[in-house]
């Protein structure tokens, strides 16, 4: 998979460092991921939320954290939106938000 926003990934890490390496081995196997569907992908993180409209959401660090990703499969990309901490990630709207666009 083609990884983009991780620049969001980084500014998250240079916040909660506790989280380095839960994110960097996150995009490590995205990268090296080639989900087709959002089943593919559940049967390899079976915690991750499928929202809709290609729309996920990770656990970092035992769901201290989430990472927030919109994955377009048939072109292999997987767009990070937001990182934070779950109590921030609670008052996202994420189908109007972080996940609408494609961009």
């Amino acid at each position: 998979m083609i990884v983009t926003g991780r620049k969001i990934a980084k500014d998250f890490i240079n916040e909660f460092s506790e989280a380095e390496n839960s994110i960097e081995a996150l995009l490590f196997e995205m990268k090296k991921a080639s989900w087709s569907t959002p089943n593919e992908l559940k049967s390899q993180y079976r915690s991750a939320s499928i929202i809709g409209a290609g729309c996920v959401v990770f656990n970092i660090c035992g769901n201290k954290y989430r990472l927030v990703a919109k994955i377009e499969y048939e072109s292999k990309i997987v767009r990070i939106r937001w990182a934070g901490r779950h109590k921030e990630y609670e008052k996202l709207k994420l189908k109007e938000t972080k996940c609408l666009s494609s961009n």
